[in-house]
């Protein structure tokens, strides 16, 4: 490496529930909510304090989304400066994308040609999975060979990838939609809390806040939700990892072997401990912006290319 671009990175990782930023160092996350405002479009915190406000749902309600997001980040960093901006999307979904190459109908294309301008000089597009596994390979003290099976759980979505740090290439991937933390809050954890809101509808997105606070208020009544949290989140790692685990071997046969589990995404914070005496468990530090640090750190290195 020849030393750090001298264009700043923006790195903006929108998901089903938040969308991640990063820049100079400066990390922060906005809901990915929006709302229709007259003829704007108001995105982040502020959609969800009106109503009429909706929540990304699709890998195309991204693609469409992205600008309005980009913007809003751009203007809660301040940013005044030419800079690259690097972004992810679903791996399975940038890969049919990418295999498109040049052309116009790409969603990577379109992504390309309607964020670049302004203080936005280039756009790097990355599948979302991959960020965790740079940031981690790359990060200090990190020595690691043979095989890598990196579980990067969203929102909506689980990204799971068999990575040869050896070969350096990917040797298996799958990308599970509705797996992410939406699965654990509408089939695990609603079903354990609709006595405590009879009669009322709550959105996927509203379940997750829950989940973060880990309690119900409603006007002067406010339950603790903790231990029905801890329960929902016990059973469905075991279920998920199980059905990952499985899938691999499936698709993969005897050469799905892995010598570390990496564990990464905002859905990392919900798992219980778990442990393993062949296989090392790994979760990341701060684990939600680790595709994030990936992101920022693919970015500097392609503007470094010669």
């Amino acid at each position: 490496m020849k030393g750090k671009s001298a264009v700043p990175v923006l790195v903006v990782d929108l998901g089903f529930s938040a969308g991640k930023y990063r820049f100079n160092g400066l990390e922060g996350r906005v809901a990915s909510a929006f709302r229709r405002h007259d003829d704007t479009i108001v995105v982040g915190d502020e959609a969800l304090r009106g109503t009429g406000s909706n929540y990304l749902k699709t890998p195309e309600e991204l693609v469409k989304f992205y600008p309005n997001f980009v913007g809003h980040i751009a203007g809660v960093v301040g940013l005044a400066e030419k800079a690259v901006l690097s972004i992810g999307l679903p791996y399975e979904f940038w890969k049919f994308e990418h295999e498109k190459g040049p052309n116009e109908s790409s969603a990577i294309v379109t992504l390309q040609k309607n964020l670049t301008g302004g203080n936005i000089s280039k756009v790097h597009v990355f599948p979302q999975g991959r960020g965790g596994i740079v940031a981690y390979l790359t990060a200090p003290k990190i020595s690691v060979t043979g095989n890598l099976l990196a579980i990067d759980i969203g929102f909506n979505t689980i990204i799971a990838t068999l990575y040869s740090v050896t070969e350096q290439k990917t040797i298996w991937d799958a990308t599970y939609y509705k797996k992410g933390i939406h699965r654990m809050v509408t089939e695990y954890l609603h079903p354990k809390l609709k006595h405590l809101m009879p009669g009322r509808s709550v959105t996927p997105v509203e379940l997750s806040h829950f989940l973060e606070s880990r309690f119900i208020q409603f006007g002067f009544d406010r339950h603790d939700i903790g231990p029905e949290i801890d329960a929902s989140a016990e059973r469905y790692a075991t279920d998920t990892l199980g059905d990952i685990v499985a899938d691999l071997q499936a698709h993969v046969g005897v050469a799905a072997t892995f010598d570390e589990v990496l564990l990464f995404g905002g859905g990392t914070h919900y798992l219980p401990e778990i442990n393993s005496k062949n296989v090392k468990i790994t979760k990341l530090v701060d684990p939600e912006f680790a595709n994030a640090r990936g992101f920022e750190q693919l970015a500097q290195n392609q503007s470094e290319e010669v």
